[in-house]
């Protein structure tokens, strides 16, 4: 199986304060997209106050200093630019698309709505009041719920993946230290921007080169956090209370691996077979085709920088929780110690280098891609070469790979549903910890 990409030429440099830059020209279309991707996340929230990152993305996006937010509103809108932005757990990805004409009065712009936000008190009681209501809907998602409570119990709360926005937690967070959070954590050096469009290296350079660069900030983004994850020892299992509903949500899992050890191509075919891989995968085989006991369950490798989950997610008919739970128990184990087939394997293959072109699809995906293998210190042979990554795996190397990094015998276990009726069926697993939907996922 071949997969062939080959990167358009960009040109590449850390300026002197730090910044990388990369710039990509394309002349598809007369637009531009400038994307700044700034190695602080949801991570760098201090305990007790996470939401902050994404509070302090979402003040910068009201514009710089020098505007109000409405004036800033019009001049994006009179040029048809797009602003964007995306808080990750270890980075923020803050951007604007223009069409290129307009290019030379919004770049500037944007680039100080970025150095010199305004970080305006009336915006910052809006996007604030926004949150709160934005979690008062996760509440009514079970899937949210699920997810919140499995990182609680598998990590910890002295772990930055632990530790999720509440409402208490919002509502704790003030303009001052937004402001903070900005002044300290965000600044140009090892930021990674990138500059593409319909313009040569050369006109790019010449025309914003020495903006970036003008961009001197001190921060501090190595907040010295606590990455080691605790080897479950027996289940941890929680219920979460939500007595109006009739089927129940469960997620089972453990920790994963990080994105850069050597084994994390092979695993990720290894959870297409077993999960990943939508009805083709061996959990939605055999529970739902051969049981009917759910419309859909997959299985997600998560991998960040420094460690990763592993996740199984259903729902099911309240009645028949345990069931299901017993069957994917059953399913991994039999995965584990079998291994997938050489069939399995090529139909894995097949999707994730197909997966990989799609990705490649256009210039925003190209510039998303440049970020990530900048950010995890890969060259863009990483990609190019991808085929001969993935087109070695064998059946042997799986069943290895599964034997010495994912053969766990405990999972964390969550389910949200009526607990006088999934009670019974949990216990069996171990013994679980009640909550209701709004509690702390920390109480004692």
């Amino acid at each position: 199986m071949d997969f062939h990409y080959t990167f358009p030429a960009i040109d590449e440099q850390v300026l002197s304060n730090g910044i990388r830059t990369v710039w990509l020209p394309d002349f598809r279309h007369q637009v531009l997209t400038v994307t700044l991707q700034i190695p602080s996340g949801r991570f760098f929230d201090s305990a007790g106050f996470e939401g902050t990152a994404e509070l302090t993305a979402g003040l910068m996006l009201k514009g710089p200093s020098s505007l109000t937010s409405e004036e800033f509103a019009e001049k994006l809108e009179h040029a048809g630019a797009t602003l964007f932005a995306d808080v990750k757990e270890e980075y923020t990805i803050i951007g604007v698309r223009i069409l290129f004409r307009e290019a030379d009065t919004i770049v500037p712009l944007f680039w100080e709505m970025v150095t010199e936000p305004s970080l305006d008190a009336k915006e910052f009681n809006r996007l604030k009041k926004e949150m709160l209501t934005g979690l008062q809907a996760e509440f009514a998602d079970p899937s949210i719920l699920a997810n919140r409570h499995f990182n609680a119990a598998l990590f910890g709360y002295q772990h930055p993946a632990g530790r999720n926005r509440s409402m208490e937690t919002v509502k704790r967070i003030t303009l001052a230290q937004v402001t903070e959070f900005y002044t300290k954590v965000i600044g140009p050096v090892n930021c990674c921007l990138v500059v593409a469009g319909a313009c040569t290296i050369e006109d790019m350079k010449n025309r914003w080169e020495h903006l970036f660069e003008n961009w001197h900030k001190s921060s501090d983004k190595d907040s010295k956090q606590n990455h080691t994850v605790s080897v479950l020892t027996e289940n941890r299992i929680r219920i979460i209370d939500k007595p109006e509903y009739s089927q129940a949500t469960v997620i089972l899992g453990h920790q994963g691996i990080p994105e850069l050890h050597k084994n994390r191509i092979p695993l990720a075919i290894a959870n297409y077979i077993l999960g990943g891989g939508n009805f083709s995968s061996r959990l939605m085989a055999r529970i739902r085709t051969e049981t009917g006991k759910t419309y859909g369950i997959n299985s997600q490798l998560n991998s960040l920088k420094h460690f990763g989950t592993f996740t199984i997610e259903t729902s099911t008919q309240t009645g028949q929780l345990g069931d299901v739970i017993r069957s994917i128990v059953d399913v991994y184990t039999t995965f584990i110690h079998s291994g997938p087939t050489e069939e399995e394997i090529k139909k894995a293959k097949q999707f994730v280098l197909g997966n990989m072109a799609f990705e490649l699809e256009g210039l925003n995906n190209v510039v998303e891609k440049l970020l990530w293998l900048r950010f995890y210190g890969r060259e863009n042979s990483y990609i190019e070469n991808f085929s001969s990554l993935i087109n070695p795996i064998d059946a042997n190397l799986i069943s290895q790979v599964l034997q010495s990094d994912f053969a766990f015998s405990h999972f964390v276990i969550v389910a949200v549903g009526r607990e006088t009726e999934i009670t019974a069926q949990l216990k069996e697993f171990g013994s679980p910890k009640y909550f209701k939907p709004r509690d702390n996922p920390f109480r004692k």
